[in-house]
């Protein structure tokens, strides 16, 4: 490298990484991505993962398993060589290769955020483009062209330069020539673009999938299979009809063409022809359909999707051969029951799933008997069906318990579910996969919702109480919430139930160590029986059955109970059984202060310090544990001294010297504490300020380590004294101290001294002014004096630290009300500042809006909606701009969109709010 042969090193490397195999070279980068992101400092791309992924890429089986990879590293540092790698690795390739590859290449590519980005991915294209020899290297380039080119479309408001060379070079690839087969992988690569949004670039999708369909022969499985890619492309631009008929000429063609057929041939076409079919409400054209090719081909996986098809005609009011409404109810019913009483056990969990749908939809359609034909089914079938059953036995059961929950009610679902418990095989319990594994949460749910159990109560109990028992006697919870009172589900009204079965447990087993302190841990966590839990233990204790572990148990029952005078003895044995135990010795200090037993507490914090001088046992944990003890105790002094201990052998035993070591913090803090307590006001700030420098590596240690300065700088008596000696040593050496400048001035803050604060704050940030939060705080402090030059004056500063922040320009116009000019400037800033970004236009959208600039908000709700098309933001908020300022055709458009849109699920509230927009548009057409 230092004779600038990189092209040499890199050659090297990649010779190197191509000895490696895939698997070995995958867990490489994945390995070096995990280094990348647990190093905050850098996000610098080494350039080994380049080379590694090039070649990874090139000789991979199937390349597009390793897309996830390149996408990570781009997201973390969005270095352009990453995407150049991508170029390279489809030169060279076979066909069958390069298809999925493309495909699998969207992921990436939606990450590019900028025009600019494009460009250069472009000309790296153009440039590896002069190495590509082959029509099909070629034809690869072109694809990856078409992608590109289309993702910059999207990015722009005038996509027409970036479509049209996106067609361009779609129809370069299109016209090379073809090897064997390859038709029909273009054709998948042309549905996987999905629905594209320029109209220009849509119809060349669809003219070459046409061309691609007519050139294959009819009767063969590449006509059916591009001929069904066709008819998908037609759907997807609504054109259903026309889908149907490309969908119903291939099937045909097939079936002539052939004499014997295979399911997994036609299936794909078959299913999508009867789902157009069933969208436009054409049922008996669907049964037609599928009845034809389940004589054709005599496979009974067909007759599920036959079942589909007659549960859609009910579900919306359709018509097929066994009828419609209540009849075609009767029949469906009659023909699944007939299914399932003959049906294997791996279909019976997806008959009793169809079946359930059925009854919900003749519920939905008001028809009068599906309540009761459910009950029938739920009671009087599907009890005996899960005797036999021995897949998706818990499936059965969840899916008719909700279906009972929704049509006929909460009562009669746990009703089911409880009969089905009582009845399960002993089976699932052994394998602890039984029903209260599975069903416990859902007993609570419908629990809560009767409002009186009646008969339900007891066989309810039943089941929760012979739960309750195993638990007791197994020690091995699960799902406890409806009988422990730790949670929010728990049955209070059956307390005294539940502290029956565990007396009654105890009762059976006397002599039982582990079940006498599992049954008073359950008694005092469980149901709140404090009392008679520790009375438990004691009288175990007196009879010699408590271990450790059951004493240490009694000792926190104690102590959660603050009876300290009985929980010393406790501790005293302890201590005699395990004297290097530090837990037992720092909780019985703590007894003996709580107890009020100083002469106590300091013979033992002696007889605690020569046991652990003597014998070479005096480490850093005795240290600390006898400084906290102290220092719980109120013997400050010692406390201090033996923090100072702890502190000087942790240092000279710590390779790093206290950075970044939180537990030398923790040290420091608690030091200052007692410096605090003895009124050492100085030496509290020494030591809080040692907590900072010594801080933990994780941002809450941080910052605990910043709040404990401000906690002592906020409790100390004598603060503005301490002020004036912090600026009288400032004077006197010419050095100040930010960080305890900003903590001053965040305590003046606190304690509601807002012009002291910013004396501290205006000094903290002269000395640092890149320090955000001192400037936020010097801010806000302004804001509390209602000072608006200085208000002003700070979010001017504020803006030129972090341009980016957006919220700063807000807030700045808000303050700019005597200068419009200023004020539009400070507003406009804030898109100016994140151009490609969404947030900034909804900000200045809504700004808009509050000024009665609807025009100019529905400009950017319209940048909203084209940055981030996948998400509804944009559409709602320009909807709602328009039919404010009554635009009701371009509103309705608006809403059209907002229909036609596949939302994901986290965006589960827009039907409702686009059927309210549609509501007022509606409103003013009437």
């Amino acid at each position: 490298m230092a004779l600038d042969c990189r092209d040499d090193y890199g050659r090297a490397l990649l010779q190197v990484y191509a000895a490696s195999g895939e698997q070995e070279l995958q867990n490489w980068l994945r390995n070096q991505r995990r280094q990348q992101s647990n190093n905050e400092l850098t996000t610098e791309l080494d350039p080994q993962v380049l080379y590694a992924l090039r070649s990874l890429l090139a000789r991979a089986t199937h390349p597009q398993n390793h897309l996830s990879l390149v996408r990570e590293f781009y997201q973390f540092n969005h270095d352009f060589r990453l995407l150049e790698s991508l170029a390279g690795a489809v030169v060279g390739q076979t066909p069958e290769r390069i298809y999925p590859f493309l495909q699998g290449m969207s992921s990436v590519l939606a990450e590019i955020r900028d025009e600019a980005t494009a460009d250069e991915l472009l000309a790296n294209i153009a440039t590896v483009r002069k190495q590509a020899k082959s029509a099909t290297d070629q034809r690869a380039l072109d694809l990856l062209e078409v992608l590109v080119e289309r993702r910059a479309a999207e990015l722009q408001n005038q996509p027409g330069p970036h479509a049209a060379a996106a067609i361009a070079a779609l129809k370069r690839a299109f016209n090379r020539p073809w090897e064997a087969g390859e038709q029909r992988l273009m054709a998948e690569f042309l549905n996987s673009l999905g629905q594209i949004s320029q109209t220009d670039l849509a119809q060349e999708q669809v003219r070459e999938l046409h061309e691609l369909y007519e050139h294959a022969t009819p009767g063969s499985e590449a006509r059916l299979y591009i001929g069904h890619r066709l008819a998908i492309a037609s759907a997807r631009y609504g054109k259903l009809d026309r889908a149907v008929r490309w969908l119903q000429v291939v099937l045909n063609e097939y079936e002539l063409g052939n004499k014997g057929f295979v399911l997994q041939d036609v299936q794909g076409p078959i299913y999508s022809c009867l789902d157009y079919l069933e969208s436009q409400q054409h049922f008996a054209a669907a049964e037609e359909l599928i009845v034809h090719w389940i004589k054709l081909l005599g496979d009974q996986t067909l007759e599920v999707r036959l079942n589909s098809v007659y549960l859609s005609a009910l579900q919306q009011g359709g018509e097929v051969s066994l009828g419609s409404g209540a009849e075609l109810y009767r029949n469906l019913q009659q023909r699944l029951k007939q299914q399932l009483s003959v049906a294997a056990d791996a279909q019976r969990y997806e008959l009793v799933s169809l079946l359930c749908d059925v009854y919900r939809a003749a519920y939905d359609q008001q028809i009068a008997a599906s309540q009761e034909d459910l009950q029938g089914f739920a009671t009087g079938v599907v009890p005996g069906l899960l005797k036999h059953q021995q897949s998706q036995y818990e499936g059965i059961i969840r899916r008719v318990n909700e279906t009972l929950d929704a049509v006929v009610g909460p009562a009669n679902a746990l009703e089911f579910l409880v009969s089905s418990m009582e009845a399960e095989p002993a089976r699932y319990r052994y394998s602890r996969n039984d029903s209260w594994n599975h069903f416990a949460g859902r007993i609570n749910d419908l629990r809560k919702r009767i409002p009186n159990l009646g008969a339900l109560k007891l066989p309810l109990l039943s089941l929760v109480t012979r739960e309750l028992r195993r638990d007791l006697l197994s020690q091995r919870p699960r799902n406890q919430a409806i009988y422990h009172s730790g949670y929010s589900e728990f049955w209070q009204q059956q307390t005294a139930a539940f502290a029956a079965v565990a007396e009654e447990v105890l009762a059976a087993h006397p002599d039982s160590p582990a079940v006498i302190t599992y049954v008073a841990n359950y008694l005092y966590n469980g149901l709140q029986q404090f009392d008679r839990a520790i009375q438990i233990y004691f009288q175990a204790n007196d009879r010699g059955l408590l271990d450790e572990g059951g004493k240490y148990a009694l000792v926190i029952a104690l102590q959660g109970r603050q009876r300290y005078g009985e929980l010393i003895p406790v501790l005293r044995d302890l201590v005699e059984r395990a004297a290097g135990n530090l837990e037992y010795r720092a909780r019985l200090m703590e007894a003996y202060h709580y107890a009020q037993r100083p002469e106590d507490l300091v013979a033992f914090v002696d007889e605690t310090d020569s046991y652990f001088h003597d014998g070479d046992r005096w480490n850093e944990a005795a240290m600390a544990t006898l400084a906290r003890g102290c220092l719980v105790g109120d013997l400050n002094e010692r406390a201090i001294g033996y923090f100072n201990e702890a502190i000087a052998l942790h240092q000279r035993t710590r390779p790093n010297r206290g950075v970044g070591d939180g537990v030398l913090s923790d040290y420091y803090q608690e030091v200052s504490t007692a410096h605090v307590e003895l009124g050492q006001t100085d030496k509290a700030v020494e030591a809080a300020c040692g907590a900072i420098v010594s801080w933990g590596r994780r941002q809450n240690e941080r910052q605990q380590a910043i709040d404990s300065l401000v906690d002592v700088l906020k409790g100390i008596p004598d603060r503005d004294a301490y002020v004036a000696r912090l600026d009288a040593e400032t004077e006197k050496t010419g050095q100040d101290r930010p960080m305890v400048r900003r903590a001053l001035g965040q305590a003046y803050l606190q304690l509601g001294q807002p012009q002291a604060a910013a004396t501290q704050l205006e000094l903290a940030v002269e000395l640092q002014p890149a320090d955000m939060q001192a400037q936020t705080l010097l801010l806000e402090c302004y804001e509390k004096l209602q000072d608006q030059p200085k208000i002003i004056a700070q979010l001017l500063r504020m803006t030129e630290l972090q341009p980016r922040e957006i919220d700063l320009y807000r807030r700045l116009g808000a303050q700019l009300t005597d200068d419009p000019a200023q004020q539009e400037r400070a507003y406009t800033s804030i898109v100016e500042a994140t151009p490609s970004e969404s947030e900034g236009h909804v900000m200045l959208a809504e700004i808009r809006q509050s000024q009665n600039n609807w025009e100019a908000a529905s400009k950017h709700w319209m940048a909203v909606a084209e940055i981030r098309k996948l998400e509804p933001t944009g559409l709602l908020g320009l909807a709602k701009a328009q039919i404010h300022q009554r635009q009701w055709p371009a509103a309705e458009k608006t809403l059209d969109k907002l229909r036609n849109t596949k939302w994901t699920e986290r965006f589960d509230n827009v039907k409702a709010e686009t059927r309210e927009l549609q509501r007022q548009v509606d409103q003013h057409n009437e």
